[in-house]
């Protein structure tokens, strides 16, 4: 018998294990392409949370910058008036709306007597910039314009007073000049702009700073609260502000801001009476978020004492049919929507609002607030008669809130369109002690 090679058998035997082994079958190779599917789409879901958890992160991080930036800003700059300081001189000018002393028997026209200043939550004067009619920048004086920061109607001023009287003075000069320049609160800040005046007119163009202006998308904005009502007699005394810093932020260049009509905005003295807020022509819109002095509504029966705390939210109204204000002013409190109580310096957040439109009605808002808010909240205490009841002057709030982007070309006379998130990504309360000029 003549036998195989070696190799040769070898390679049979391999070749009958191979014609014996069995494959995979459709139902193993179906289970198998399912898991490596499901494996696939945990990966990829990875990316954008991760991408999200990043830009959160990034944005939170921006957030306190700011924040830290404003307080240091203010600290460094801000100062208030005392007695001695009656000159209308930019050496001489206080900081603070509701603070300013123009003369030791003066005092602003809008607190209650002659004696003190009620701290309420005013806008701080921040400068803002337009887009010019030709190409490049130029500023705003006012974040809120140079009348928006006094709460109450300028019609009741008479518009023809004589500069140098004590009123003018407090309107055209004190309310009038930024305190702290555009380029020092976006962030991250800018150098300073070339071929700019002494009033700080842009007298030039300047494109380079004008497109890193473009490129920021954060900003912030101050506002500021007495601690206590300051008494005349202690005007020369250092002071204590509650400062409320917003970090801002707009989605893109070309963003522009409605300016509120500050002709038109809640009286402090006739808080009960609703007022329907207005918008400044298309050609005063600004390049950074603006706040708006608007009113809200708390119906009595979701407000309670805190002897009876039920953890639920509170609830409160826009646009109520009987406290009409605007249809447009329910678009300013969105979602995530930030804003202050002018009295009791409260902050709250929006959790979720709810719209309807009663028939032949116009549109109104529903909005949970992030906590619940108690008589004993609202209860005006020490500015106005605290009676540990919902006034009727009480219900009615004025609040600053930050509108988000209008819309474009809306035309003369036409009212804004707002569209887009809410510009507000947070405020930060902190504490100030400010001493007067010397």
């Amino acid at each position: 018998m003549i036998q195989k090679p070696h190799k040769q058998a070898k390679t049979e035997a391999v070749d009958r294990r191979t014609r014996n082994r069995a494959g995979f079958s459709l139902l193993e190779l179906m289970i198998a392409i399912v898991i490596l599917g499901i494996g696939l789409i945990m990966v990829a879901t990875m990316f954008p949370i991760a991408w999200r958890r990043a830009s959160d992160l990034t944005e939170f991080t921006s957030q306190r910058a700011m924040y830290n930036l404003a307080h240091t800003t203010c600290e460094w700059l801000l100062q208030v008036d005392n007695s001695r300081q009656v000159s209308a001189s930019e050496e001489s000018r206080g900081s603070f709306a509701g603070d300013l002393i123009i003369d030791e028997n003066v005092v602003p026209p809008f607190v209650t007597g002659p004696t003190e200043m009620q701290p309420r939550v005013h806008s701080l004067h921040i400068e803002n910039a337009k887009l010019g009619p030709m190409p490049g920048y130029y500023p705003e004086r006012n974040d809120a314009t140079s009348a928006a920061s006094p709460p109450f109607r300028l019609a009741q001023i008479p518009a023809d007073l004589p500069f140098g009287t004590a009123a003018a003075f407090f309107y055209e000069v004190a309310y009038g000049r930024p305190q702290i320049r555009l380029e020092d609160r976006v962030y991250p800040p800018l150098r300073p702009r070339l071929n700019v005046d002494a009033q700080g007119a842009f007298t030039g163009l300047d494109e380079e700073w004008d497109n890193e202006l473009d490129e920021r998308r954060f900003a912030y904005a101050v506002f500021h609260k007495l601690a206590e009502a300051t008494l005349l007699e202690d005007i020369d005394s250092e002071r204590n502000f509650t400062m409320y810093y917003a970090a801002l932020k707009r989605p893109r260049s070309t963003a522009r801001y409605a300016q509120q009509d500050a002709s038109i905005t809640p009286d402090p003295l006739q808080r009960a009476l609703p007022v329907t807020p207005q918008a400044l022509p298309e050609d005063d819109d600004l390049l950074f978020p603006v706040p708006w002095r608007v009113q809200v509504y708390i119906p009595p029966s979701n407000i309670i004492s805190k002897t009876s705390i039920t953890g639920v939210p509170t609830v409160v109204e826009v646009n109520n049919p009987t406290l009409p204000t605007d249809p447009f002013v329910v678009d300013f409190f969105q979602q995530g929507t930030f804003f202050i109580d002018e009295v009791n310096g409260q902050v709250y957040e929006v959790t979720n609002r709810r719209l309807f439109t009663p028939t032949g009605g116009k549109e109104q808002a529903i909005l949970t607030l992030d906590r619940e808010v108690f008589i004993e909240d609202v209860d005006d205490g020490a500015s106005f008669p605290g009676n540990v009841f919902l006034d009727g002057d009480e219900q009615l709030r004025a609040v600053w809130v930050f509108p988000p982007p209008v819309v474009p070309d809306r035309g003369a006379g036409n009212p804004p369109e707002f569209s887009g998130k809410p510009p507000a990504k947070g405020i930060d309360v902190q504490t100030l002690r400010v001493s007067p000029r010397r």
